[in-house]
């Protein structure tokens, strides 16, 4: 179960997570239940999406290798369904359910040891979970390549995907502010910018737009000397570093079921763990920006 220790002296942090982790929870069960009532409910989807993604990359943030790693593999399941490459049927809802469940229960262990409680002898299998994520995606995707047309094969389209407005439609899509579908019909219509045709169809909001435009323009720019440092940046770099902690820890994890012998690769990885180890204790160390907006990523 999940090894805290190394974060025990920022208590604090733990507790934010702890929190946040619990709203986001209680918020994602309840709206599940909504989407098996609507299991086509994009908007849903992404709602359910949004809070999954942010507690993986808190977690995997702050080492807690079981939570980031079940919070992954339900992330990519939505992720799957929210492209509409995956199809949302009872045995998916199940599995959400399920998922949902286990997280709550890692999180308790996390919470007793925060609390120096013994925590609970029991442990907690969620093996059999992500075998039921992984069958269900090899299946629903072969399913979805069969019920699923293309939106557009023709090489006008390919040019207008490919345009400047694009990487706006990446931003908005990866946030979960509009959905692969609702994307793809607005850049066909690319009489008006991207931004205007989103919001006119009530697809997003002007706020949304207007947040995502500040990010795209800041790809490419040279990099200031300044020692301000912009909350979203930190909260890119929290995120990021959540999933180099989880990748670190497959990549171990990987390894170390295959009986690996060579030393080389061994003395290596465990370079790369201890570099992995001393970025996350560097951006934990940052403490001039709110706890709370650093959890609160998406």
């Amino acid at each position: 179960m999940e090894d805290i220790t190394n974060i025990m002296d920022d208590v604090e942090i733990v507790k934010e997570f702890l929190v946040e982790s619990g709203d986001h929870l209680d918020d994602v069960e309840s709206k599940i239940l909504q989407l098996e009532e609507n299991p086509e409910d994009v908007d849903m989807i992404n709602s359910i999406f949004r809070p999954i993604h942010s507690m993986k990359g808190s977690a995997g943030f702050l080492g807690m290798k079981d939570i980031g790693k079940v919070s992954h593999e339900l992330e990519t399941l939505l992720d799957e369904a929210r492209k509409a490459k995956l199809k949302v049927t009872p045995e998916i809802i199940e599995i959400l359910y399920e998922g949902i469940d286990i997280l709550k229960k890692l999180r308790e262990v996390v919470e007793k040891k925060v609390n120096n409680k013994d925590a609970s002898p029991d442990v907690i299998d969620y093996q059999p979970l992500l075998s039921k994520i992984s069958v269900a995606l090899q299946h629903n995707q072969k399913k979805a390549e069969t019920d699923l047309k293309p939106v557009s094969t023709s090489q006008d389209d390919a040019e207008d995907i490919s345009t400047e407005p694009k990487k706006l439609g990446e931003i908005l899509l990866e946030s979960g502010d509009v959905s692969q579908e609702q994307l793809q019909v607005a850049l066909h219509e690319q009489e008006k910018p991207l931004g205007v045709i989103l919001v006119e169809k009530g697809i997003t909001t002007p706020e949304k737009v207007e947040n995502a435009l500040k990010i795209q323009s800041t790809t490419g720019k040279k990099s200031a000397e300044t020692v301000k440092v912009d909350t979203q940046k930190l909260d890119n770099l929290v995120n990021l570093v959540g999933e180099l902690v989880i990748a670190n820890a497959l990549i171990n994890e990987v390894l170390g079921s295959a009986n690996n012998t060579n030393t080389s690769a061994n003395k290596n990885l465990s370079q790369l763990s201890k570099i992995v180890k001393d970025i996350q204790d560097q951006v934990m160390s940052m403490r001039m920006v709110p706890l709370k907006a650093t959890f609160q990523k998406m």
